[in-house]
């Protein structure tokens, strides 16, 4: 194929360096944050998966939006688990609109997995909080999880983790795991999302079954309404966390 080059004979027309800069200032006027918006807030949930983020998420971008409260969510499952889409988005919220709360639904566990959404937003000049219920590292927050990924299943043999589905043994482990990372922000906020903070019992008393991931499935399965009903009311997590905010 013939290579195509362009020269300046091609160019038509003369330039006009006024029109230039003009075009550019309105492009930008158009596509950055108003000067007169104050700092947006930026909100770090840290919860394993199954564990409710997203419902949570929600209903609170809805409520502060219902207030007149321009809020987003960014939500990794959304950009189908395409992290470096996921922190475009973000900043795109960050630098080009007028939203003032933004509400990161990942599980952001730990400093790894967080980071450079952090690094992104602290670029931005952010206000920051992290929240994380309460006890969600102890064996209560486990157990609710299990059967909050087990609930939204639609297939007996296979658990939801995001948008894909895995063996129940795989959603389990993968779920293990992650709890297994969970490391509270030094400065996060903590969060009622149970009714009560007793302890798993199944789990608490035989150390062995926090590595036997059938056992906790099982667990998981028998008692599933009961662990669903240790959860509290979502309008109740919400009317707490916008007190916070």
């Amino acid at each position: 194929a013939e290579e195509m080059s362009i020269s300046m004979n091609d160019l038509v027309g003369g330039f006009d360096a006024t029109n230039y800069w003009r075009q550019i200032q309105q492009f930008h006027a158009s596509n950055s944050r108003s000067v007169s918006c104050a700092k947006p807030l930026v909100i770090f949930f840290q919860m394993p998966q199954g564990a409710g983020k997203s419902t949570i998420g929600k209903a609170l971008c809805n409520h502060l939006n219902s207030r007149g409260i321009q809020s987003e969510i960014v939500e990794q499952d959304e950009w189908y688990g395409d992290t470096h889409a996921t922190q475009s988005f973000l900043q795109y919220l960050l630098r080009c609109t007028d939203t003032k709360v933004v509400l990161i639904t990942r599980c952001n566990v730990c400093e790894e997995q967080y980071q450079k959404y952090l690094k992104r937003a602290m670029r931005s000049h952010t206000n920051i909080i992290f929240m994380i219920p309460r006890n969600i590292n102890k064996n209560i927050g486990l157990a609710v999880s299990l059967a909050g990924a087990i609930q939204r299943s639609t297939e007996g043999d296979e658990i939801m983790i995001g948008r894909v589905e895995m063996s129940k043994k795989e959603a389990v482990t993968v779920i293990i795991t992650t709890h297994g990372k969970l490391i509270p922000h030094p400065q996060s906020v903590p969060f009622d999302m149970y009714i009560d903070d007793e302890e798993v019992v199944d789990l608490k008393n035989d150390s062995k079954n926090k590595n036997n991931s059938e056992e906790i499935l099982h667990y998981a399965e028998i008692n599933l309404e009961q662990l669903k009903s240790k959860r509290r009311c979502i309008n109740d997590i919400v009317t707490d966390l916008s007190a916070k905010i």
